[in-house]
């Protein structure tokens, strides 16, 4: 039986969908793939993701114990955990996208309207990109793409001068790590240490005096106040 694409399983490793979801991040459950009849999503049947899904009372995750095995299936062409003892082994399978694996174009991350995967505004990967059919441009030179803070999401995004030029954003999904606004105050807090300084100049001796426990436990709101004062 011909099957397409190679076989995938991912480790323990890969992040996970913060949504109801068991799947990883950047992936569905079967059901919701074009290869299955009612699927709308267009998913890769080479790849199963089901072995990394995280416990849930929706499916059980793949493992020596449930008797779940990869096999080939033959209606769909695609790698599905089956097994003789249960009828529900986690199967899921990556979303074809422009971005890569375990990251999300910005207008699918909650900060942006209508968005609703929580992404991390500090990790842009936009630069590693696939993208089909010309929906984004990679960031280079040569299109002027440059990584800007962006005052309405507070996130980094690639942005170009050139009017006809759409730059990738996407971003890792997951929790926590610095905002825009974060960033900012802190850099704008060490800034104002330097001037108050007795000799009008911080050197790196002065600096590590400065307990960084100020810095590291500021609150979004505190980060988002501070961002606004230097504005």
């Amino acid at each position: 039986m011909a099957l397409r694409g190679a076989l995938l399983v991912a480790g323990a490793a890969v992040t996970v969908a913060a949504s109801g979801s068991p799947c990883p991040a950047g992936s569905v459950p079967i059901h919701e793939c074009k290869f299955m009849n009612g699927g709308a999503k267009d998913c890769d049947p080479g790849v199963n993701l089901g072995a990394a899904a995280r416990k849930n009372d929706q499916c059980e995750v793949p493992a020596y114990e449930n008797g779940c095995m990869l096999k080939g299936d033959a209606q769909t062409l695609a790698w599905t955990w089956k097994s003789d003892k249960i009828n529900n082994c986690c199967n899921c399978y990556p979303v074809k996208s422009p971005c890569p694996f375990g990251s999300v174009p910005f207008i699918d991350c909650d900060f942006h309207n209508g968005g609703s995967e929580p992404c991390l505004k500090g990790v842009n990967v936009g630069a590693a990109a696939k993208p089909d059919n010309g929906l984004c441009q990679v960031p280079s030179q040569e299109n002027g793409c440059m990584l800007q803070g962006d005052q309405a999401t507070m996130a980094w995004m690639w942005k170009s001068r050139q009017s006809n030029v759409e730059c990738c954003n996407c971003f890792m999904v997951g929790t926590g790590g610095p905002s825009l606004a974060q960033t900012s105050a802190r850099a704008g807090q060490r800034a104002r240490l330097r001037r108050h300084s007795p000799d009008g100049d911080a050197d790196a001796s002065s600096m590590l005096q400065v307990p960084t426990e100020d810095f590291e436990e500021m609150e979004p709101e505190e980060a988002d106040e501070e961002q606004r004062k230097e504005l």
